[in-house]
C-alpha cells in the first residue's frame, strides 16, 4: 500500500470516529437527562446573576451613605435583572420540576455534572 493511500485511510477512518462521536453527542444532549442537567445549569446562573444584581444595589446604598449621590441608572438595571432573572427561574424551576428535578426550591438546585463529558 502506498503512503498516500495510507494517509486517505487514516483520514476516513478520523472522519467516521469524529462522525461517530457527534451523533453520541446530539444522542446525549437529546436525553432527559441532558436536559435536566441543563435546566439545572440555567438556575444556578439565574441565581447568581440575581445575586450580583443584590449587590449592585447594596454596593450603590453604601456609596450613597458615603457621597450622598446614588446611581439610579444603575439601580434601574439591577432591579430590571432581578425581576427578568427571578421570572425566568421560576419558569425553568417549573421545567426542572417536569423534568424529575428533585430539588424542592429553585434556591436548593446545585449544579450538575454533565451525563455527556
Amino acid at each position: 500500500m502506498k503512503i498516500s493511500n495510507i494517509a486517505v485511510l487514516i483520514a476516513v477512518c478520523a472522519v467516521s470516529a469524529s462522525s461517530n462521536a457527534t451523533k453520541s453527542d446530539e444522542v446525549c444532549k437529546a436525553s432527559k437527562s441532558y436536559k435536566l442537567y441543563e435546566s439545572a445549569d440555567k438556575i444556578v446562573i439565574y441565581r447568581n446573576k440575581i445575586i450580583s444584581a443584590q449587590n449592585k444595589i447594596a454596593d450603590d446604598d453604601a456609596a450613597a451613605q458615603i457621597g450622598g449621590i446614588s446611581n439610579k441608572s444603575l439601580r434601574y438595571k439591577s432591579s430590571q435583572d432581578i425581576v427578568r432573572y427571578t421570572r425566568w427561574t421560576n419558569e425553568e424551576f417549573n421545567k426542572y420540576k417536569q423534568l424529575g428535578g428533585t430539588a424542592l426550591s429553585a434556591g436548593n438546585v446545585q449544579k450538575p455534572k454533565s451525563p455527556c463529558w
